[in-house]
């Protein structure tokens, strides 16, 4: 009966971004976007990313409700440990082919539209890693640490801050050097050279480690508790002055207050509260156990948002404004946004407020260069974000469904 039921589950979430593909971006829409700019083209596909996105992270809970209603009696013989492990080898198999199912689709739209280099890319699963290693490192808290309060409750969550604390300061910098994602370019170098002889012209002096992140889509980080920079192998074939430009954003952040170094070690903080889910619903009725917890990580998250975005504006100041050239390498850095946003097809204009960096077309505007297009419209994701809700709500009750009518069936 588990079969019958594991099946629907495991079809309903891989099939997902197959049907949320063709739902929001139906294919006669992809020939009238074929003609149409990079930034119009961003637009109406970012809303099939947003419904991957949430139905990929939507999944976990999905699964794990659905195995607490199949979960065995403490009299069965079977260990809680072993139903852990047996969840987690199906989560992992459903994430997979989910990445599988949502690559294929957007290789289907991205071919469409002519921007086939926007996808096909290695080391993405590094940008992954970096994004939502925290937040991987908590959901594995939320299954260890015990449904009681007691100090042993307070042990694990303590073991698990420490864990995403350690992931912030230096871990997953340690984690991609010795897989060999991260590494340290020799120092004939030619572009390395430029970047620190720029970082000595920034005021960094001495100038910062600077590090090769191996994947191929444009992008550039600033490591602010390692005093580095790191830029991916993709962006280091944009022209040099446009390099030096981004490289001067991250120098930006390097040369932030120490206070504002202390702010953002609140990031390591952000997602503690959801530990706190199972020792609550020891004392608080569900849903109050589940919604305290998301309130306080949600406020944390708004907070350093604005942080986030008041710390973006002062590094592209910097990046646009040195010595007697301003006006020029404010374009020179307009330019190399552009390529940025283009090559990794992000629209100039998010949908709803700005979470960690401002929209493209306002960091323009407000370096006084001209975009050459009029404002765009947000994306509409809400259709997307509807659809990837009712679907997470109808898989459960489609595999309670489907266990019914068996077990009916059966008897």
């Amino acid at each position: 009966m588990i079969a019958f039921s594991l099946i629907v589950l495991f079809l309903m979430l891989v099939l997902g971004p197959f049907v949320g593909s063709r739902f929001v971006v139906p294919e006669g829409s992809l020939i009238r976007l074929a003609s149409a700019p990079w930034w119009e083209q961003a637009e109406a596909v970012f809303p099939v990313r947003v419904f991957n996105g949430l139905l990929f992270v939507g999944s976990i809970p999905v699964v794990i409700v659905c195995s607490y209603l199949h979960s065995p009696d403490n009299d069965s013989g079977v260990s809680s440990f072993a139903f852990i492990g047996f969840v987690v080898v199906i989560i992992i198999l459903i994430l997979a082919a989910q990445c599988l199912v949502a690559r294929r689709e957007l290789m289907r739209i991205y071919r469409a539209l002519g921007r086939e280099k926007s996808l096909i890319r290695g080391g993405r699963w590094i940008i992954v890693l970096i994004m939502y290693g925290a937040f991987f490192i908590t959901l594995i808290g939320i299954a260890v640490v015990p449904n009681e309060w007691y100090g042993k409750s307070a042990a694990w969550i303590g073991a698990f801050w420490g864990l995403l604390a350690l992931w912030q300061f230096g871990g997953a910098l340690a984690l991609l050097r010795i897989v060999g994602a991260l590494q340290v370019p020799p120092e004939c170098a030619v572009w390395k050279r430029l970047i620190a002889d720029e970082a000595i012209r920034c005021g960094l002096n001495p100038p910062p480690a600077i590090y090769e992140l191996r994947a191929d889509g444009p992008n550039a980080f600033a490591l602010t508790q390692s005093y580095a920079v790191a830029l991916t192998s993709g962006i280091l074939e944009f022209p040099e002055d446009e390099l030096l430009s981004v490289a001067r954003h991250e120098f930006g952040h390097l040369t932030e207050s120490r206070g504002a170094r202390w702010v953002r070690n609140l990031s390591s903080l952000s997602l503690v509260p959801l530990l706190f889910v199972g020792p609550l619903g020891a004392i608080i009725a569900f849903p109050l156990s589940l919604v305290i917890p998301v309130a306080v990580m949600f406020i944390l998250a708004q907070l350093l948002r604005r942080f986030q975005l008041k710390m973006e504006l002062r590094a592209d100041v910097q990046a646009a404004a040195i010595g007697d050239q301003q006006r020029d390498e404010a374009a020179v850095y307009g330019r190399a946004l552009m390529r940025l946003y283009e090559e990794n097809f992000i629209p100039a204009v998010m949908a709803g407020k700005p979470r960690t960096h401002p929209h493209l077309y306002d960091r323009l505007v407000g370096l006084g260069i001209d975009p050459g297009f009029y404002r765009p419209d947000p994306p509409k994701v809400w259709p997307a974000k509807l659809l990837a809700v009712v679907w997470l709500v109808v898989t459960p009750l489609c595999v309670i469904a489907t266990h019914a009518l068996v077990t009916a069936f059966v008897r």
